[in-house]
């Protein structure tokens, strides 16, 4: 079907419209980003496994606030950082690039003063080299002291929104910081009353977690907002929602096996939508076109999402009830009461193949293989019903 008429937006994160069963995530998260009282802090810590859509829901809230008013709104990757004043450094220079073309930028401009110079390209581009103070973490809290009471009162409030945390939130400097500015930036720093801040962290439970560990405080700081995978009944009103949008209906047997193959997962169900819609030719779509949809699915997350020693591990298996196998274990779907005989070679080649996707972490096989998160599951899901020739069993889908 015709492209531009894909509802599921390819290359980009689908509306809030959208996104079924995340109306209270949104409402939290939101509360986070703009609570009732500008001045003073307000943290938050959005979890949930990879693929979920936080990063997705956190720019939707971060664009809502930005929207409202009365608000400077700094959206930050801490991937690559290599330590906390290369992280400061990032903020700012994200905040300069947000800011100074937008309302109040000529007092952003005064506020840098000389550590911006022209450049060809961007116009007005932030140069904040170290060892300024807008490259020292440990002055960051009294620079958005400065910066708020130089904005003020256009804006009265900071949202700084922290993504992909990575190597840098593993390390003890991280958490602690974290703690430090919040306790510093929630002190008055006049008698009527302290700097507007918010905060939010968008990553995984585990390096929730473990900034926890480091600093057991910041469980009361941060309040947590985390994502689950979607119910089967959220998946079936996302895909039935999404193609009505695009003016197509679908059977309910075909939306029972899109639910199924996307394992409640938001990224594989989008990935899983586009490919079904770029694989109809028509609205009518058929069974055929649903299978072939899923398997280009399939290839895309392998590709993009997994890890590549996983990918090949499942890919490059020669024996396709090796995968089934797994599938099926992992998931709970053998039949009771029913007994498998196997060689010991092939119990070997079994066992193999789950000690190599333990190692690389994508399950845990004792007591009982489990994956690790609900992508892995999906992928393997869907390569369990390939067939030797790389075709989706359209058996799968009676």
């Amino acid at each position: 079907m015709h492209p531009e008429a894909n509802p599921f937006r390819p290359g980009r994160s689908f509306p809030p419209r959208f996104f079924s069963g995340r109306e209270e995530e949104l409402e939290r998260v939101y509360r986070i980003a703009r609570p009732g009282e500008p001045a003073g802090v307000a943290a938050g810590f959005l979890t949930g496994e990879r693929g979920l859509g936080k990063t997705a829901l956190a720019r939707i809230v971060h664009r809502a606030a930005a929207r409202a008013g009365g608000l400077i709104v700094c959206p930050v990757s801490v991937a690559g950082a290599r330590d906390l004043d290369a992280l400061a450094l990032r903020i700012w220079e994200r905040l300069l690039r947000r800011q100074l073309a937008r309302s109040g930028g000529e007092r952003i401009h005064r506020f840098f003063g000389d550590r911006l110079r022209p450049d060809g390209r961007l116009g007005m581009c932030p140069v904040l080299r170290p060892p300024g103070p807008f490259g020292r973490s440990r002055r960051f809290a009294e620079s958005v002291r400065r910066l708020l009471a130089a904005v003020a009162p256009e804006y009265r409030a900071l949202l700084l929104v922290l993504d992909d945390l990575g190597e840098l939130a593993a390390s003890p400097d991280f958490p602690r910081w974290i703690e430090d500015t919040l306790d510093e930036l929630d002190e008055p720093a006049t008698p009527n009353g302290g700097s507007g801040f918010r905060l939010l962290l968008v990553g995984t439970g585990q390096e929730r977690r473990r900034m926890i560990r480091e600093r057991p405080a910041l469980a009361r700081r941060l309040e947590s907002v985390a994502l689950s995978p979607w119910s089967p009944g959220e998946a079936c009103d996302f895909f039935r929602r999404t193609f009505e949008a695009g003016k197509v209906f679908l059977p309910p047997d075909h939306l029972d096996a899109l639910v199924r193959f996307s394992a409640g997962h938001p990224r594989l169900a989008h990935e899983i939508g586009e490919a079904v819609w770029r694989a109809a030719e028509t609205p009518d779509i058929s069974t055929a076109a649903l299978a072939r949809g899923v398997a280009q699915a399939a290839d895309l997350v392998g590709l993009r999402l997994l890890e590549p020693g996983v990918f090949r591990s499942l890919r490059d298996e020669a024996d396709r009830s090796l995968v089934r196998r797994v599938a099926e274990e992992t998931a709970d779907r053998r039949p009771p009461g029913r007994k498998r005989r196997r060689t010991a070679r092939k119990q070997r080649a079994y066992e193999d193949l789950l000690h190599r996707l333990e190692g690389r972490g994508a399950l845990t096989a004792a007591p009982e293989p489990r994956f690790r998160d609900r992508l892995h599951a999906g992928f393997v899901a869907i390569e369990s019903q390939r067939t030797a020739a790389g075709r989706l069993r359209l058996s799968a889908f009676d």
